[in-house]
């Protein structure tokens, strides 16, 4: 069974990207031009044309960046997580101490309500008649 051109260049490109996978020499910081040095030689680069390699090789170094970026992140996003906790933790115990600074409202006596006139004049008569 003969290949068609289609099949052929999928099978090469698939070829190209476990290349790429395999090589430790690619990152997200390689260019095509020191990937085509390191890996020039490689029947997978070389059964590939110009533009269909190069356009691979983008899109394996976009993904790697893609990849390299939400590790960034995720360490990023920890760290700030942490810091956020450090931040509500001092404003906790601030708070704690602010109130423990305050002082307790003060207790006022009652006054007594001074006795109207006829309670005045029934107190008497009951202190006279003891």
């Amino acid at each position: 069974m003969k290949l068609t051109a289609l099949e052929v260049a999928k099978k090469n490109r698939k070829k190209f990207v476990e290349l790429l996978q395999k090589s430790r020499d690619v990152t997200a910081k390689t260019s095509y031009e020191k990937a085509a040095k390191l890996l020039g030689s490689s029947p997978a680069w070389e059964a590939m044309d110009d533009a269909t390699r190069r356009q691979c090789f983008d899109m394996f170094v976009d993904q790697l960046k893609i990849q390299a970026g939400k590790e960034d992140g995720n360490e990023e996003d920890e760290e700030a997580k942490k810091k956020e906790k450090k931040k509500e933790g001092k404003t906790t115990k601030k708070r704690k101490q602010d109130e423990e600074e305050e002082e307790p409202p003060k207790k006022t006596k009652k006054k007594k309500e001074e006795p109207s006139k006829d309670e005045e004049e029934t107190a008497k008569k009951k202190a006279r008649k003891k």
